[in-house]
Protein backbone atom coordinates (compact mmCIF):
# COMPACT_ATOMS: atom_id res chain seq x y z
CA UNK A 1 0.00 0.00 0.00
CA UNK A 2 2.55 2.67 0.93
CA UNK A 3 4.38 1.49 -2.43
CA UNK A 4 1.48 2.10 -4.37
CA UNK A 5 0.77 5.47 -2.91
CA UNK A 6 4.77 6.50 -3.42
CA UNK A 7 4.10 5.19 -7.32
CA UNK A 8 0.69 7.31 -7.36
CA UNK A 9 2.35 10.72 -5.71
CA UNK A 10 5.42 10.14 -8.28
CA UNK A 11 2.94 9.42 -11.07
CA UNK A 12 0.69 12.65 -10.09
CA UNK A 13 3.80 14.88 -9.93
CA UNK A 14 4.41 13.88 -13.16
CA UNK A 15 1.84 16.30 -14.83
CA UNK A 16 1.71 18.15 -11.27
CA UNK A 17 2.25 15.60 -11.72
CA UNK A 18 6.18 15.22 -10.21
CA UNK A 19 6.04 17.52 -7.49
CA UNK A 20 3.53 15.91 -4.92
CA UNK A 21 6.12 14.04 -3.16
CA UNK A 22 5.95 15.45 0.59
CA UNK A 23 2.75 17.38 0.33
CA UNK A 24 -1.19 16.23 0.53
CA UNK A 25 -2.76 16.48 -2.97
CA UNK A 26 -6.35 18.27 -3.11
CA UNK A 27 -8.79 16.30 -5.29
CA UNK A 28 -12.12 16.41 -6.44
CA UNK A 29 -14.86 13.57 -6.82
CA UNK A 30 -15.67 15.14 -10.62
CA UNK A 31 -13.56 16.13 -13.27
CA UNK A 32 -14.08 19.90 -13.67
CA UNK A 33 -15.64 19.93 -16.83
CA UNK A 34 -16.38 17.78 -19.24
CA UNK A 35 -14.60 15.98 -21.73
CA UNK A 36 -14.13 18.57 -25.18
CA UNK A 37 -11.35 18.98 -27.83
CA UNK A 38 -9.74 21.45 -26.45
CA UNK A 39 -8.22 24.43 -28.48
CA UNK A 40 -4.69 23.44 -27.07
CA UNK A 41 -5.18 20.04 -27.93
CA UNK A 42 -2.14 20.49 -30.27
CA UNK A 43 -0.20 22.55 -27.96
CA UNK A 44 -0.78 19.39 -25.23
CA UNK A 45 0.02 16.63 -27.63
CA UNK A 46 3.43 14.92 -27.17
CA UNK A 47 6.54 14.25 -25.06
CA UNK A 48 7.17 15.97 -22.37
CA UNK A 49 10.08 16.53 -19.78
CA UNK A 50 10.24 17.57 -16.30
CA UNK A 51 13.74 18.56 -15.08
CA UNK A 52 15.74 16.22 -17.83
CA UNK A 53 14.50 12.98 -16.02
CA UNK A 54 10.92 12.86 -16.09
CA UNK A 55 9.17 12.01 -19.39
CA UNK A 56 5.34 11.62 -20.09
CA UNK A 57 3.08 11.67 -23.46
CA UNK A 58 -0.25 12.97 -24.00
CA UNK A 59 -2.40 12.38 -26.39
CA UNK A 60 -6.50 13.13 -26.61
CA UNK A 61 -9.32 10.41 -28.51
CA UNK A 62 -11.82 11.62 -30.53
CA UNK A 63 -13.94 12.32 -27.76
CA UNK A 64 -12.05 15.25 -26.62
CA UNK A 65 -10.14 12.57 -23.20
CA UNK A 66 -6.66 12.81 -22.83
CA UNK A 67 -4.64 10.35 -21.92
CA UNK A 68 -1.20 10.32 -20.55
CA UNK A 69 1.26 7.48 -20.68
CA UNK A 70 3.94 8.00 -17.93
CA UNK A 71 6.83 5.16 -18.14
CA UNK A 72 9.26 4.66 -14.51
CA UNK A 73 11.34 1.99 -13.63
CA UNK A 74 10.49 -1.05 -11.02
CA UNK A 75 12.05 -4.36 -10.02
CA UNK A 76 14.09 -4.26 -13.36
CA UNK A 77 11.89 -3.22 -15.57
CA UNK A 78 9.50 -0.70 -16.96
CA UNK A 79 5.89 -0.08 -16.36
CA UNK A 80 3.58 2.26 -17.89
CA UNK A 81 1.13 4.63 -15.76
CA UNK A 82 -2.01 5.73 -17.10
CA UNK A 83 -3.74 8.78 -17.06
CA UNK A 84 -6.69 10.42 -17.75
CA UNK A 85 -6.62 14.00 -18.50
CA UNK A 86 -9.91 16.35 -19.09
CA UNK A 87 -8.97 20.05 -20.05
CA UNK A 88 -11.78 23.14 -18.95
CA UNK A 89 -11.51 25.97 -19.73
CA UNK A 90 -13.78 28.57 -17.56
CA UNK A 91 -13.42 32.41 -18.11
CA UNK A 92 -9.63 32.93 -18.92
CA UNK A 93 -8.31 30.07 -16.53
CA UNK A 94 -7.46 27.05 -18.15
CA UNK A 95 -7.64 24.07 -15.34
CA UNK A 96 -6.86 20.38 -15.96
CA UNK A 97 -8.42 16.80 -14.21
CA UNK A 98 -6.48 13.99 -13.94
CA UNK A 99 -7.37 10.72 -12.69
CA UNK A 100 -4.95 7.62 -12.64
CA UNK A 101 -5.48 3.42 -13.72
CA UNK A 102 -4.27 1.49 -11.31
CA UNK A 103 -4.50 -2.06 -11.76
CA UNK A 104 -6.85 -1.60 -14.59
CA UNK A 105 -8.87 0.47 -12.31
CA UNK A 106 -9.59 3.96 -12.51
CA UNK A 107 -9.45 5.93 -9.15
CA UNK A 108 -12.66 7.47 -8.30
CA UNK A 109 -11.02 10.90 -7.83
CA UNK A 110 -9.38 13.39 -9.68
CA UNK A 111 -6.49 15.46 -9.14
CA UNK A 112 -6.48 18.92 -10.70
CA UNK A 113 -4.49 21.98 -11.47
CA UNK A 114 -4.30 25.51 -13.30
CA UNK A 115 -2.82 25.52 -16.47
CA UNK A 116 -1.16 27.76 -19.37
CA UNK A 117 1.57 27.20 -22.25
CA UNK A 118 4.01 29.68 -22.24
CA UNK A 119 5.17 31.87 -25.36
CA UNK A 120 7.76 29.17 -25.70
CA UNK A 121 5.72 26.69 -25.64
CA UNK A 122 6.70 25.30 -22.33
CA UNK A 123 3.91 23.76 -20.18
CA UNK A 124 2.85 25.64 -16.91
CA UNK A 125 0.72 23.91 -14.27
CA UNK A 126 0.03 25.63 -10.48
CA UNK A 127 -0.73 22.52 -8.29
CA UNK A 128 -3.37 23.72 -5.39
CA UNK A 129 -2.27 25.47 -2.11
CA UNK A 130 -3.78 22.96 0.23
CA UNK A 131 -3.86 25.46 2.85
CA UNK A 132 -6.39 27.85 0.57
CA UNK A 133 -8.56 24.83 0.16
CA UNK A 134 -8.60 23.69 4.04
CA UNK A 135 -9.76 27.24 4.81
CA UNK A 136 -12.47 27.03 2.14
CA UNK A 137 -13.35 23.90 3.99
CA UNK A 138 -13.66 25.28 7.15
CA UNK A 139 -15.55 28.45 6.49
CA UNK A 140 -17.79 26.63 4.42
CA UNK A 141 -17.10 27.77 1.02
CA UNK A 142 -16.29 25.37 -0.16
CA UNK A 143 -17.82 21.09 0.84
CA UNK A 144 -15.22 18.81 1.76
CA UNK A 145 -13.34 16.18 3.62
CA UNK A 146 -10.42 16.88 4.73
CA UNK A 147 -8.24 13.70 5.32
CA UNK A 148 -4.72 13.83 6.63
CA UNK A 149 -4.24 12.08 3.22
CA UNK A 150 -5.33 15.31 1.54
CA UNK A 151 -8.09 17.05 0.52
CA UNK A 152 -11.05 15.96 -1.43
CA UNK A 153 -13.48 18.16 -2.48
CA UNK A 154 -18.11 17.03 -3.12
CA UNK A 155 -18.96 19.96 -4.82
CA UNK A 156 -20.62 19.26 -8.22
CA UNK A 157 -17.98 20.66 -10.90
CA UNK A 158 -20.19 23.78 -11.55
CA UNK A 159 -19.70 25.38 -8.19
CA UNK A 160 -16.38 24.36 -7.34
CA UNK A 161 -15.51 25.99 -11.20
CA UNK A 162 -17.15 29.41 -9.61
CA UNK A 163 -15.41 29.19 -6.89
CA UNK A 164 -11.97 28.80 -8.72
CA UNK A 165 -12.77 31.60 -10.92
CA UNK A 166 -14.04 34.31 -8.12
CA UNK A 167 -11.20 37.28 -8.09
CA UNK A 168 -11.05 36.66 -4.76
CA UNK A 169 -9.83 33.79 -4.11
CA UNK A 170 -5.84 34.88 -5.53
CA UNK A 171 -3.98 31.64 -3.19
CA UNK A 172 -6.02 28.85 -4.66
CA UNK A 173 -2.96 27.85 -6.47
CA UNK A 174 1.06 27.98 -6.08
CA UNK A 175 1.88 30.88 -8.25
CA UNK A 176 5.12 31.34 -6.81
CA UNK A 177 6.07 27.60 -7.33
CA UNK A 178 4.92 26.43 -11.04
CA UNK A 179 5.90 23.37 -12.37
CA UNK A 180 7.43 23.45 -15.82
CA UNK A 181 7.38 21.08 -18.52
CA UNK A 182 8.97 21.47 -21.98
CA UNK A 183 8.20 19.79 -25.16
CA UNK A 184 10.44 16.79 -26.59
CA UNK A 185 10.21 17.72 -30.47
CA UNK A 186 7.85 19.19 -32.40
Amino acid sequence: MRFMFKIRTMIFSALLVFLIAGCNPVTTLYPLGAPLIPEDKDNFEGSWLKDNDSVISIRFTSNGVGHIAAPFWENDQFRLVQMELIVTKNKDKKFISVRIKERETWDNYYYFAQYDFSDKGELILWEPNIEAFEAAIKTRNLEGVDKNSGINITNPPGVLLKFLNDNDNQTLFKYRNPIVLRKIGK
